[in-house]
């Protein structure tokens, strides 16, 4: 009787605390992206160029153009080739602080791809907090790319320009991965 309700209690911790996919990933390493595109950059005065949005630094960002006319409100978008092919778990955006939350965006689209496939559909949609820090989504069922599409549908300032400070995409490359080490020679039979 002693023994059943402590070991119940060990497996049933032991199973909830286990992640749900042991291959859910961190940050992608960004030393092979690409900027392969962005609608709008900031040009004049301090220029915010879409390759600021993944320098991986929190004191740089990438910002579309004031909405001076209607070809620079939204939607917006930032397209980044990952240098190979990955299975893609999900992204986290840094958005600017607080006091620059009218900068954020709201509603977004999140394509993946490989290289001369189409676009459609997203992967993800939907709406980001308004916290004024980081947002990470996750994808329903994870994708294979080679490239991302950040489509920025709307902000909060309704303003029509869109703001990234830091994006990073999650996932593991895909397939085969080269092994950690090499066997030089092979065992001896026995």
């Amino acid at each position: 009787k002693t023994l059943w309700g402590p070991l119940f209690v060990f497996l049933f911790t032991w199973i909830s605390i286990t992640p749900v996919s042991s291959t859910l990933a961190a940050n992608i390493a960004r030393t092979q992206w690409t900027l392969d595109y962005v609608d709008s950059s900031v040009t004049y005065s301090a220029t915010r160029p879409g390759e600021l949005a993944i320098d991986d630094s929190l004191d740089t960002f990438w910002q579309t153009e004031w909405k001076w006319s209607s070809s620079d409100s939204y939607p917006h978008e930032i397209r980044i080739g990952l240098g190979d092919k990955y299975d893609i778990d999900g992204f986290r955006i840094r958005h600017r602080p607080k006091d620059k939350q009218n900068f954020q965006i709201k509603k977004l689209g999140f394509y993946v791809r490989n290289i001369g496939e189409a676009w459609v559909p997203p992967a993800v949609t939907g709406t980001f907090s308004q916290t004024g820090d980081v947002d990470k989504i996750l994808l329903p069922p994870q994708k294979t790319g080679e490239q991302v599409r950040l489509v920025a549908l709307s902000s909060f300032g309704d303003n029509g320009i869109a703001c990234i400070v830091d994006f990073n995409v999650m996932g593991n490359r895909h397939g085969n991965q080269f092994p950690e080490s090499m066997i030089d020679r092979p065992g001896t039979p026995t």
